[in-house]
């Protein structure tokens, strides 16, 4: 469990003693080096290697020079993890980033570029990231590697012309394959320890995210393949909802609660708006609804802290 306190604050407040101040204070990590300075590397870093793969004749080229920067990151989080470890990051983060790339286009061009290759190289790039997430103790990795599961499903993004868009071809089957890995990542977060813990439960929120934009896009045109209508995929993502936020405030879960809350309100404005169409009744009783939920939000996050 991670928890921030304000030593200053409590210890005006009286509520610890100067030794615990100076415990508490004595317990947190210490840098040497400072955030900039790793940042402003990582950067420096970052625009070498998007110069040196703008050279590069060949996705192999920039493949080794993936692994090459994952292997860095790694010397660098073995050697000298206490003054650089967020330059450790950048360096493992965007190696595995690059290196999942040139693998696909790898794959793709020595393959027949048949369904089930283009399955076998998300899949074993999902497992990639998930694995270089463990190794590199990175809850961003661990993200990424929920997120790319989705190209398995039907999940993607694409641009056009400015504009931007985000589908789901086949809302049910996410919504029971994320909502399966949500609960089975959130489950085993409560019996690893904390470092692994921070992995899972980002790797489940992200499918938890996943599993509402599943429900999203289901109550605008339902799911053709399965029978199922726009109007039972919102009286089912509405009952999940409540479920969620009765779960968050039972077991103390703010994340699921402002998560969920954040989505009832975008599911009100949805069906709202899809009913009762843009007009300027409708946007003033809109915005009455969207006030009470911030300030319920709002009170909610006030009396937690």
């Amino acid at each position: 469990m991670k928890i921030v306190l304000d030593l200053t604050k409590l210890l005006e407040e009286g509520k610890i003693t100067k030794e615990e101040y100076d415990k508490f204070s004595g317990l947190a990590k210490k840098e040497t080096v400072g955030i900039l300075p790793n940042i402003l590397v990582g950067f420096g870093t970052i625009l070498i290697f998007c110069g040196i793969a703008s050279f590069a004749k060949s996705i192999e080229f920039i493949f080794a020079l993936s692994v090459i920067f994952i292997g860095v990151g790694f010397f660098i989080r073995e050697k000298l993890f206490k003054d650089w470890g967020i330059l450790s990051s950048i360096f493992i983060i965007l190696g595995t980033i690059s290196a999942s790339g040139a693998y696909f286009e790898l794959f793709d061009f020595y393959s027949d570029g048949s369904e089930l290759n283009y399955k076998i190289a998300i899949g074993s790039i999902a497992l990639f990231i998930a694995a270089m997430s463990y190794f590199a103790r990175s809850a961003l990795l661990a993200g990424f590697s929920a997120l790319t599961i989705g190209a398995l499903l039907g999940v993607g993004t694409s641009y056009y012309s400015a504009t931007y868009y985000f589908f789901v071809e086949q809302p049910s089957l996410t919504i029971a394959v994320y909502g399966a890995l949500s609960i089975l990542t959130y489950s085993l977060s409560n019996i690893f320890s904390s470092q692994i813990e921070r992995l899972l439960l980002a790797f489940s929120r992200v499918s938890f995210f996943l599993v509402n934009m599943a429900f999203w896009i289901g109550s605008f045109w339902g799911d053709k393949e399965y029978f199922i209508s726009n109007n039972l995929f919102s009286i089912g993502w509405l009952a999940f909802l409540i479920i969620m936020i009765i779960f968050g405030v039972v077991k103390n879960k703010r994340f699921t609660i402002n998560m969920s809350v954040t989505f009832l309100s975008i599911h009100f404005y949805t069906q709202f708006f899809e009913r009762f169409g843009v007009d300027p009744i409708s946007f003033i009783i809109a915005g009455f609804f969207a006030l009470i939920i911030a300030i319920a939000l709002w009170k909610y996050n006030k009396k937690l802290n």
